[in-house]
């Protein structure tokens, strides 16, 4: 009797070594599973501190094992790999959850945002003065709202079907693709850019309110030596933009910040002076940069080449 206890008591000393000997194999593979399914809900993007933690629970279990697996058969323990990759595992849930409801907040404004983003640009590309409204223009405007329909769809479904990081993804494509349609047809922040002309003078008119009533005053922009006026005519509505935000660049990289703006029958002319030399003119509206090609030459022909 007194050999079979002591039969039992080796074969229980023996199963609990083997069992703190044995690495936590399911553990592990149950929190690589869990992380998985915390990347799929998005958890890289709305939650990344979340996920961070629960990866780097992950590799301490692992790094774990390996440190167990160096020691001897006898001498290996892997309770506390057990335990980290228990911890990794409820850590990657709890980023799953968090990814879930930001993720779902985030996508719903995202979509908010670029159905808007649609609509203003069709409204706007609506307005734009008949002159404009060429083949080449129409064309541009159709498939631009096109394929904004088409990924709105596409991102809509991502949205229904849970995944809400390609849902916002897909939203802010849509964004980013109106602004570049307005901007391919020339829709600016201060109305349609219709066309850009350099010129030697510009003729206005100044309107004074007065004690005795409204006066005007004409008044001409001349170009100085080895420059010349380029006049950026525009048609429609403008929107506010803080001052300084415009500015007219050319390939050397200046700048040319001062600009004189003239009110015109439905729309504006933005005139700046540069040098006749300048190439590469682009315009920065606030938001956008649009190359400024072709410029129309409508200096008299006594004047400096441009």
């Amino acid at each position: 009797m007194r050999k079979m206890t002591i039969v039992m008591v080796l074969v229980s000393c023996v199963a609990a070594l083997a069992s703190c000997a044995s690495p936590p194999r399911q553990e592990l593979a149950d929190a690589e599973q869990a992380l998985h399914a915390a990347k799929m809900a998005g958890a890289e993007m709305f939650a990344k501190e979340a996920h961070q933690t629960a990866s780097e629970a992950l590799q301490a279990a692992k790094d774990e094992v390996s440190g167990q697996n160096d020691k001897s058969r006898l001498r290996r323990n892997y309770d506390k790999a057990k335990e980290l990759a228990i911890m990794a595992k409820a850590k990657a849930e709890a980023a799953t959850e968090e990814a879930r409801a930001k993720g779902k907040v985030e996508a719903e404004a995202a979509q908010i945002k670029a159905q808007l983003a649609i609509d203003d640009t069709k409204a706007a590309m609506a307005m734009a003065p008949k002159g404009l409204k060429n083949a080449a223009y129409l064309e541009a405007r159709e498939q631009a709202l096109a394929t904004a329909a088409e990924e709105l769809k596409k991102a809509q479904a991502a949205f229904a079907g849970g995944n809400h990081a390609d849902a916002v993804k897909g939203f802010n494509a849509i964004i980013t693709g109106m602004k570049k349609a307005r901007v391919e047809v020339g829709l600016t922040s201060q109305g349609f850019l219709v066309d850009v002309e350099r010129k030697r003078s510009v003729q206005y008119q100044v309107f004074y309110l007065t004690t005795s009533g409204v006066r005007s005053e004409n008044k001409t922009l001349t170009a100085g030596s080895g420059m010349t006026l380029l006049v950026l005519n525009f048609h429609g509505d403008e929107r506010e933009v803080p001052e300084g935000q415009f500015w007219l660049g050319d390939s050397s990289g200046k700048r040319y910040m001062h600009q004189t703006i003239i009110n015109t029958d439905g729309g504006r002319q933005a005139v700046y002076e540069v040098p006749v030399a300048a190439t590469g003119l682009s315009w920065h509206d606030g938001s956008q940069i649009y190359e400024l090609v072709p410029v129309r030459d409508s200096t008299p022909q006594s004047s400096p080449p441009a």
